[in-house]
């Protein structure tokens, strides 16, 4: 029975994504081909996101730098909301943000074609397979069927381009100002001028797999420039399997070591990774989640899959909204006086807050 739910788990799991995935429309930064490359960085101006240039950095203040992440786009609501809660706490702050849209945004396709293919597949084998018990039947088409869909669905290649993406931003955050940049994408080439930023005045805000890339900049920064970030925080990071990776400074994954101060603020139960990355790993639960109800040893079958089903449609919509829940603590404060209230020895567990 615990074996079936498990099946039933990742198969509900692979829908939700897919429905949320193929939702997403690509938009797109209206910019010349030679600069809008996986990578590139933006700059938040009059409003918009521009191409960041030298010439648009205030070089007294400090940088921002926002990072989305798998199947999000860089120019959204999300990203302007989250952009002006921190001039109007910073009006004079360079706003960035890293643009990886064109190697992060789900492929349709995947769900159109391969999901199709792969039961009709599973379906026009030999009848004489068939013939088992209920049980063998179950499982073999979860097995065949349903984990291979889902490892089509779930943002897998994107991670592929992770250190990719951090190694181009880097340079272009962090290289000498002014300095010719060439990237190649897709057979194109593009040019882009590094910004020479100063690493320890430069803080990421990133989200689910934006927050491997901000590790991997930080990672890097300290072993090229032997400067630290100032600031990482992490929304919901995404499991942290993913990100592991030769670019990574210690060869275990990205840390409260990547930065002069990392803080992880989870919102999700299960779509964020529990590895502690932070000096501060902040889990705000909420008591309404369906999936708590697992919580309870009495729950039947049927009372159990539908806690599953319901909490991983709240727990993915949750996932995606965490950007407004942080902007939230913008406005209680909670993000501009946290480095200096924490306490380096009660940092290493989860501090939970039950909604």
């Amino acid at each position: 029975m615990f074996r079936h739910v498990v099946y039933l788990f990742v198969f509900v799991l692979t829908v939700v994504i897919a429905g949320v995935a193929s939702a997403q429309e690509t938009t797109g930064v209206k910019i010349s081909d030679e600069y809008y490359h996986p990578g590139i960085v933006l700059l938040f101006q009059s409003g918009e996101w521009v191409p960041a240039s030298p010439a648009k950095i205030n070089y007294l203040q400090e940088n921002y730098v926002l990072v989305h992440g798998a199947h999000s786009e860089s120019v959204c609501a999300k990203s302007d909301e989250t952009a002006r809660a921190i001039l109007k706490h910073n009006p004079n702050a360079n706003l960035l943000q890293i643009d990886w849209e064109r190697w992060s945004v789900f492929r349709t396709k995947q769900l159109n074609e391969v999901v199709v293919e792969e039961i009709f597949e599973y379906f026009n084998r030999d009848v004489s397979d068939l013939e088992k018990n209920f049980d063998e039947i179950f499982d073999d088409f979860f097995k065949t069927v349903v984990l291979r869909v889902a490892g089509n669905l779930i943002p897998f290649e994107q991670t592929q381009k992770i250190p990719e993406v951090a190694d181009r931003a880097e340079k272009i955050l962090f290289e000498r100002k002014g300095k010719s940049l060439t990237f190649t994408t897709d057979g194109k080439t593009g040019v882009a001028i590094a910004l020479g930023l100063a690493p320890e005045k430069t803080n990421f805000i990133a989200h689910s797999h934006g927050a491997h890339i901000a590790g991997l900049i930080g990672e890097r920064a300290e072993r090229l420039r032997k400067k630290k970030v100032a600031r990482i925080t992490a929304l919901d990071p995404s499991e942290g399997e993913i990100q592991l990776s030769a670019e990574n400074l210690h060869g275990d994954g990205w840390s409260s070591d990547s930065a002069k101060f990392v803080d992880v603020v989870r919102t999700s139960e299960i779509l964020c990774g529990d590895k502690l990355y932070g000096d501060v790993n902040l889990w705000l639960r909420d008591a309404s989640h369906p999936l708590r109800r697992l919580e309870d040893d009495d729950l039947d079958f049927f009372s159990t899959i539908d806690a599953l089903v319901d909490g991983l449609k709240f727990d993915v919509t949750r996932h995606s909204f965490s950007q407004e829940i942080f902007q939230e603590l913008f406005q209680k404060g909670f993000y501009w006086e946290l480095p200096e209230a924490f306490d380096k020895n009660d940092s290493d567990h989860w501090i939970i807050i039950n909604e």
